[in-house]
């Protein structure tokens, strides 16, 4: 089974995305999965197209109340609706156990208001990092490619970080901005290629 831990360090460039096989992690090392080519044929994929999630509400920024919450993750899992594709997103109820990479029959996404639970599950960046993503994934054969098995999504509410539902200036950091990238790593993207001159 191969893992890998995909960390947002506020970048939001519109640049060409690579898949979660032979990616980058948030060192900057490029990292070989083992599982062959890495294509738009053989990259992971949920085998089901419809994704059911747990979405908590435990725990929140003090400044996102809960309707605000689930009314993001909502639009969040709409911005993912591609015309022509019938991957979706499904929110499901269920309990939460907080076990970041731990539950292949439950994917999660849940805030961190504690920097000790973030070390704890996470690792490390609780400073710098507005979210990681947790995909798992198996290397499949050469016709059905890599197959998603879970996915788990945290965001850092620990504190420094002025969560806004609407950011109206540089000072904040929209919610919904953060969701829709990390659901992009739950979807099966990596980061953006990155050039060099």
């Amino acid at each position: 089974m191969k893992l890998g831990i995909l960390l947002l360090l506020a970048s939001f460039s519109s640049q060409a995305y690579r898949f979660i096989c032979n990616g980058v992690v948030a060192s900057g090392e490029e990292r070989n999965d083992e599982c062959g080519i890495c294509d738009i044929k053989t990259a992971a994929r949920w085998e089901n197209s419809e994704v059911p999630v747990v979405v908590s509400d435990t725990f929140l920024p003090k400044k996102i109340s809960v309707s605000d919450w689930h009314m993001i993750v909502d639009k969040s899992f709409k911005a993912w609706e591609v015309p022509g594709s019938r991957f979706r997103f499904k929110k499901v109820e269920g309990e939460n156990t907080r076990e970041f990479g731990a539950n292949e029959n439950l994917h999660e996404i849940f805030w961190i208001t504690n920097k000790q639970e973030w070390r704890r599950l996470v690792g490390s960046g609780e400073f710098g990092t507005l979210g990681a993503t947790l995909p798992t994934y198996v290397c499949g054969d050469e016709q059905s490619g890599r197959v998603i098995l879970d996915a788990d999504l945290v965001l850092n509410g620990i504190g420094h970080v002025n969560w806004k539902v609407n950011c109206d200036n540089d000072d904040c950091m929209a919610v919904q901005t953060t969701l829709v990238h990390e659901l992009g790593h739950f979807f099966g993207l990596d980061h953006e290629e990155v050039y060099s001159s």
